[in-house]
């Protein structure tokens, strides 16, 4: 939910939510004193209701951002960007500190959960896709990675193990 406020000449209150199924913060939606809900409007993107005036004006905002990956190594002057397609977040680092895993939960995002684990060289290679899911952690002996499926239900999640060495 993002924003939530009572509408003064009414008994219902206002508020953006997410359907899972429909994307995150993309209606505006309401909520009588009955239990009733009822869609007022779609919008586009993520936004957040900020308050309703006496009048019934709405103060909405769309919001946007992203997730960028920088390498900093030492006795190196410029930080390297290891950002790939539009939310890139680390969740684990190799014991040698030669690979990471992150995932991506951008639009372009292929599984329906919404996220994409992949595994990436610091070396400076393309990243390898290793399948839906986020979160991902290396096993101890670096071979294999876990990534959370369905983090949408966290109760309903379920791992999936994935083989490195089938995929580099």
């Amino acid at each position: 939910m993002e924003g939530l406020a009572w509408v003064p000449s009414k008994d219902e209150i206002w508020f953006i939510a997410t359907n899972p199924d429909e994307g995150w913060a993309d209606a505006l939606r309401t909520l009588n004193t009955s239990g009733q809900q009822r869609v007022v409007l779609r919008l586009a993107g993520i936004s957040r209701l900020h308050d309703i005036s006496s009048d019934g004006q709405l103060l909405l905002s769309n919001e946007n951002f992203g997730l960028e990956l920088f390498l900093h190594r030492t006795g190196v002057s410029r930080d390297r960007s290891l950002s790939w397609l539009g939310s890139s977040c680390v969740s684990d680092i190799s014991r040698d500190g030669r690979s990471l895993i992150f995932w991506d939960g951008s639009e372009s995002a292929t599984s329906d959960m919404g996220f994409d684990t992949y595994l990436r060289s610091l070396d400076g290679g393309a990243p390898v896709k290793l399948g839906p899911g986020d979160l991902g952690v290396f096993s101890p002996d670096g071979k294999r990675v876990l990534a959370e499926l369905n983090c949408r239900q966290p109760i309903n999640s379920r791992c999936c193990p994935q083989e490195l060495e089938r995929r580099k």
